[in-house]
């Protein structure tokens, strides 16, 4: 926008009104570069590459996706797609107001390595550190986190909430000065991020970031909730989908109006796309000993994935307590 470079904001679906559409505004306007979400490519992916290889493609020069996780299967098939443009992934937060990772392809191109949100750009200090703010060595999952001073652009606190601004991002490691990102990460030999999973209770859904708490908050004002717990379980084409797990109060019998109800509770409150997939009526949610949800254990059942390695998880709990609560919320869930 500073240089006044043209661009061409595509409201709409990748699907309508047909399977090229998206194909067809690129040689039309002869696009140079594109900025999009995985989700938009693993739709385009499902309708087939055909719908690319017919049209004129030769003025895109990089393609950059961001807003989730980007598997290996897309990069390669978006790369087959335009016909061998640079598929660049990066990495960012709102908090931030610019990427904190990518390949910075107007200084210099760096080798691609699908999976990965590529190296930290100019500005940015970017460690993968244990619980005590260490750096961890290579090849180790760890908390993402930015050492200061922050670049320009860089939210400097939260409007009218000055204290959980300190407190959520910089008071993370006590008697360290580093700004907690949200997500787990590691780093490679050659200085590449690769993004986890979230150390909060964000989730990501085609793109668009959604609080699971504020979802189980809605939730639980209704007057037939007596606990809640919201997770992403994992969806093929959007990345996440909420989907929530409820103890209803005595006497209360779990049914296919209350659930509509409760989704609809969520739509209205808090918006469509927040909406749960699915609500599944349980006895019980399994806590771990300080009282909070095994919520990685509830994943991990929804995501129908056996947990091998217990040394992985977050959950503050024992590897018998990880074990009874999987198999307890197997019986509950199916």
């Amino acid at each position: 926008l500073l240089y006044g470079v043209t661009s061409v904001m595509f409201e709409g679906t990748p699907d309508y009104p047909d399977h090229a559409v998206y194909w067809r505004l690129m040689e039309k306007h002869k696009v140079n570069v594109i900025f999009s979400v995985p989700t938009v490519f693993k739709m385009l992916e499902r309708f087939g590459i055909e719908h690319a290889q017919k049209h004129d493609l030769s003025s895109l020069r990089l393609l950059f996706l961001a807003g989730e996780y980007v598997n290996p299967e897309i990069v390669k098939w978006a790369t087959e797609a335009t016909k061998g443009i640079p598929v660049i992934d990066h990495y960012w937060l709102t908090e931030a107001g610019w990427p904190m990772t990518s390949i910075m392809a107007g200084v210099g191109m760096l080798p691609i390595k699908p999976g990965v949100a590529n190296k930290p750009v100019i500005g940015w200090q970017l460690a993968v550190v244990d619980k005590k703010g260490h750096e961890v060595p290579v090849d180790t999952e760890g908390y993402l986190v930015a050492r200061s001073p922050l670049p320009p652009g860089h939210i400097t606190t939260l409007w009218q909430n000055k204290e959980f601004y300190k407190k959520d991002y910089w008071q993370f490691f006590p008697g360290r000065t580093l700004f907690l990102c949200g997500d787990y990460s590691t780093r490679d030999v050659d200085g590449y991020l690769k993004i986890g999973a979230r150390v909060d209770e964000v989730i990501n859904v085609a793109g668009q970031r959604i609080s699971t708490r504020e979802i189980a908050h809605v939730i639980s004002t209704h007057p037939s909730v007596q606990e809640v717990c919201v997770i992403g379980a994992a969806d093929a084409l959007k990345g996440d989908e909420p989907v929530g797990l409820v103890v209803l109060k005595p006497g209360i019998e779990g049914a296919t109006p209350l659930k509509m109800e409760l989704r609809n509770l969520v739509r209205d409150m808090v918006g469509a796309i927040a909406a749960p997939k699915d609500i599944r009526f349980v006895s019980a949610i399994p806590k771990n000993p300080q009282g909070k949800h095994l919520r990685q254990v509830v994943k991990a059942v929804l995501d129908k994935r056996e947990i091998t390695d217990f040394n992985s998880l977050h959950e503050n709990a024992t590897e018998a307590e990880i074990k009874t609560a999987f198999e307890l919320l197997k019986g509950e869930l199916g």
